[in-house]
């Protein structure tokens, strides 16, 4: 569900900060968004007193649930799996009751963001939504890959606005460049700058589904990488009105590796604030 660490840095850590506090019934850490030594002497008194005799420092899903116990909030994952290694690898620690499963045909970010509305309506307001799945710079793959269809040798078919195959001339590196405008934009199935203009009032449905110190991740190569990375994080941190996540390298998907992001991170934050002016609220 999750797994942050000692020395993790970001909005995860603040909304883990909240909740412990509001646990012990007491202000024993500020809320900054770092997870240090004080942060750490706290989660280890959470753990005392919910029984919880393993793990270290390490939150993980028995603190995670003494958390949320007292503070009811939801953790929710939805995991492209039109790639279907995305649906056979799933650690089980995603597979539960925020676990939403997509693939083509399923009406796209419309009928996802759907989902997660449904979903908070039983578990509660989200404090961290993931997406998972495909990437690019700037571009999250939703449902259906990343938009395009994928060869039989895992290569990406880009295809135009009327659904023709492009010339490996005509299309960006496949490894990592920019999917072209094309049927992702027109089905709706990524989250991206291209689609952006088309999807950001179905997004906005969302912001009244977060708690104030939630925050969203997308969990794609590569997604943050970049101006158009960092655009596309802006536009969603805005629309949102949380912070959002993306990792600026490759992700791999796994039971060590699907609960948090690998190598470097980048995070935009509403109004063009930072972690620090947005941890002031909950001070």
């Amino acid at each position: 569900m999750v797994d942050i660490r000692l020395d993790d840095r970001g909005p995860e850590v603040a909304a883990l900060q909240v909740l412990v506090n509001r646990y012990l019934r007491a202000t024993r850490i500020v809320v900054d968004g770092a997870y240090g030594p004080d942060t750490a002497s706290a989660v280890d008194d959470v753990k005392r007193r919910a029984g919880i005799t393993d793990g270290g420092a390490r939150v993980e899903a028995a603190t995670w649930s003494a958390l949320t116990s007292v503070t009811p909030v939801s953790v929710i994952s939805a995991n492209d799996i039109y790639d279907t290694r995305h649906d056979q690898f799933t650690p089980p620690e995603l597979r539960g009751s925020g676990w939403i499963a997509t693939s083509g045909m399923s009406g796209g970010v419309g009928q996802v963001v759907e989902d997660i509305l449904e979903r908070t309506r039983v578990l509660g307001p989200i404090a961290l939504l993931r997406f998972f799945g495909h990437g690019a710079p700037g571009l999250m793959g939703v449902t259906g890959g990343t938009g395009t269809m994928r060869g039989s040798g895992g290569e990406t078919i880009y295809r135009d606005e009327e659904g023709h195959e492009l010339e490996a001339s005509q299309r960006p590196d496949p490894h990592w460049g920019q999917p072209v405008r094309g049927d992702h934009v027109r089905d709706q199935t990524t989250i991206s700058r291209e689609s952006y203009t088309l999807i950001e009032p179905v997004l906005a449905r969302l912001r009244g589904a977060f708690a104030p110190y939630g925050s969203v991740e997308l969990h794609g190569c590569r997604v943050g990488l970049g101006n158009e990375g960092r655009r596309l994080l802006t536009s969603l941190a805005d629309t949102l009105r949380v912070p959002a996540s993306a990792a600026l390298g490759r992700q791999s998907f796994g039971l060590n590796t699907a609960l948090r992001f690998e190598g470097s991170v980048r995070t935009a934050f509403p109004n063009g604030g930072d972690l620090r002016s947005w941890t002031q609220q909950f001070r």
